[in-house]
């Protein structure tokens, strides 16, 4: 459990009742420098008893943004967890720009990384080998608003917001899949924060 007093934040593990369940997970918040960790160890109930089953670390800035992430299986107890698929197993990083916006993301087990950029009114995602640092492939999405009237283009898809009438939060929204195709109509309720 975590609770907060104010600017000194506390952990403590509340008890469980070991016959009744077979997991239980411990949360501890440290800091490292001017970033938070939030250590989260997962135990599940093997054959030989309770042990760590998965430990995810996640880093967080001053701002509060997540800028790493990592999860690891204890090898101990792999085979009885069967994770075949390794989607326990990972471990991200993300940068962000002086906006806050995600600008790099990297998954260091798949041995690529995402270079985000904001121009104009759009968002331009150029995916990297990261052993040769050769760009792969790019992902171009597009906003543009005339009129009250916002299309959004990304893929092979164009997204039509149009408002139901003016000043309303109410849109019809067109979606285009891929030319030639027939449009997807639906109403969409907008709400700006």
């Amino acid at each position: 459990m975590y609770r907060r007093n104010g600017d000194k934040p506390s952990s403590y593990t509340v008890p469980y009742n070991l016959s009744d369940t077979n997991y239980k997970s411990v949360t501890k918040r440290t800091k490292a420098g001017d970033d938070s960790l939030i250590t989260e160890v997962s135990f599940w109930k093997f054959k030989n008893g309770f042990d760590i089953a998965t430990i995810q670390i996640k880093r967080f800035n001053k701002k509060g943004n997540l800028i790493e992430i990592q999860s690891s299986v204890n090898k101990r107890n792999a085979r009885e967890i069967d994770d075949d698929t390794g989607e326990m197993t990972y471990h991200f990083k993300y940068e962000y720009d002086t906006e806050d916006r995600l600008i790099l993301y990297q998954n260091l087990k798949s041995g690529n990384y995402k270079k985000i950029s904001y121009p104009f009114y759009g968002k331009l995602t150029e995916t990297y080998d990261a052993k040769t640092n050769q760009l792969k492939y790019r992902d171009i999405k597009t906003i543009n608003e005339d009129k009250g009237v916002i299309t959004v283009t990304f893929d092979n898809r164009q997204i039509i917001l149009t408002p139901l009438e003016k000043g309303s939060k109410l849109f019809k929204l067109r979606t285009i899949v891929a030319p030639g195709e027939l449009p997807l109509m639906e109403y969409h309720e907008i709400v700006y924060k």
